[in-house]
């Protein structure tokens, strides 16, 4: 959770940052201050914060509980401060651990939710253009998209999804959109509302397809917009 805000001030709105549970095992205070000092700097540069809490390895390494009181710590410390925009519990990148994902997410996000903060909190999941939402559906994608306050979702590089696919999504679940490696801007994305976040590598590339759109960061290889 250290990364230099400066380089980003007056260009984005929200500088993602991924934050490792095993950091706030070995020393939970130095974590939560080195939180506090990002978002209090962001909010003089006139920006937030979107702290990624898990990745796809620490459900394989860590019990569910565990990780829910984590999560719970850390947006109890922070659930109205003005710098964070929103909470990514979990950012799913690969199909590895979604067995232990599906076992495990539910008591993670409802111990998470006792911190009960003002930003939305949300699950993105590993997606392609395959995937179908269900809100009845069993499959991970549904299953993390129904403990979530948006819809947000990952997709790997080589993948494109189309217009229609990200329609469909919106049409079932009926929340703002969170597209997570975005590797192209659609022009019917700005009707969609579709938030998105793209490798800091095609960053300046889509902020130009994307006149109209605002445009935010993700530390560490990564930026976003919403």
């Amino acid at each position: 959770a250290r990364t230099n805000l400066s380089v980003y001030a007056r260009k984005y709105q929200v500088v993602a940052v991924p934050v490792k549970y095993s950091e706030f095992k070995q020393n939970a205070n130095t974590l939560l201050n080195n939180i506090q000092t990002l978002a209090d700097q962001a909010v003089t540069k006139g920006m937030r914060l979107m702290p990624i809490l898990m990745q796809d390895a620490d459900l394989k390494q860590y019990e569910a509980t565990a990780l829910g009181k984590y999560a719970y710590n850390v947006m109890n410390r922070f659930y109205k401060h003005r710098g964070i925009a929103a909470w990514c519990v979990l950012r799913q990148t690969s199909a590895a651990y979604a067995e232990q994902m599906a076992a495990s997410m539910p008591e993670v996000m409802r111990l998470a939710r006792y911190a009960a903060p003002n930003q939305p909190m949300f699950c993105a999941p590993l997606v392609d253009a395959a995937t179908v939402a269900d809100t009845l559906a069993a499959d991970l994608p549904n299953l993390l998209w129904r403990m979530s306050d948006v819809t947000a979702f990952y997709a790997p590089d080589a993948e494109t999804l189309p217009a229609s696919w990200i329609t469909t999504v919106q049409q079932h679940y009926r929340r703002p959109l969170f597209h997570l490696n975005a590797t192209g801007v659609e022009e019917e994305w700005e009707a969609l509302h579709v938030n998105w976040i793209t490798a800091s590598t095609r960053a300046r590339e889509l902020q130009e397809k994307a006149q109209t759109q605002q445009f935010l960061p993700i530390a560490r290889a990564h930026a976003s917009r919403w």
